[in-house]
């Protein structure tokens, strides 16, 4: 990768923190899910990291768990899967802390869930966000 295409995907990192901070765009308009190649290599910046792939994964999954629950429709599932991205987020600090993921996925990751924070109903959006840039983020680690 060309000192000019990784300029381009951190502009594009920030394109991503901006309108996803700033404005009411949901993760699933178009304007950012066409985002989501640039995002997968930015995260993929720190692919000399052993356990990236695999922690990327399970960062996934648990949201794919609290998702679940919010979508319930029970006000208790919600408030639980509310708890569970609080601590998803934790768990991120700790695992940029560890080197189990790049500092690149924990930029990513705090800037979405800031978002779903505020509003859990925009979870199922950024499910369908997080899978993609997923995609993008394993085809760069593999090859």
């Amino acid at each position: 990768m060309t000192d000019f295409d990784r300029k381009k995907i951190t502009d594009d990192f920030y394109k991503f923190k901006n309108i996803i901070e700033k404005t009411t765009k949901k993760f699933t308009d178009d304007e950012v899910l066409r985002l989501s190649e640039s995002l997968g290599n930015h995260i993929a910046g720190g692919k000399y990291k052993k356990d990236t792939t695999s922690q990327v994964s399970k960062f996934y999954h648990l949201v794919r768990i609290a998702e679940g629950l919010a979508s319930s429709g029970k006000d208790a599932d919600k408030s639980e899967a509310k708890i569970k991205l609080h601590v998803l987020k934790a768990q991120a600090f700790y695992a940029q802390a560890r080197n189990s993921i790049s500092k690149e996925f924990k930029e990513f990751f705090d800037v979405s869930l800031e978002r779903i924070l505020k509003n859990t109903a925009e979870i199922k959006d950024f499910l369908i966000f997080f899978e993609t840039v997923y995609a993008y983020f394993y085809y760069e680690i593999k090859n």
